[in-house]
């Protein structure tokens, strides 16, 4: 992937990873729910670490 996408891509994800942050911060969420946000956030940091 060219740079300038992967960067495009990476911002995204960031905003994404930040507003799943905010939804766990809420704290009123099921234990289901939970745990499927932090399988979202563990695949994004991962696709954000990922070398280019």
């Amino acid at each position: 992937m060219d740079r300038p996408k992967r960067r495009n891509m990476v911002l995204d994800l960031r905003a994404i990873d930040d507003k799943i942050r905010l939804w766990l911060g809420a704290g009123d969420i099921d234990e289901d729910d939970r745990q499927a946000l932090e399988t979202v956030r563990d695949l994004i940091n991962d696709l954000i670490s990922k070398p280019g």
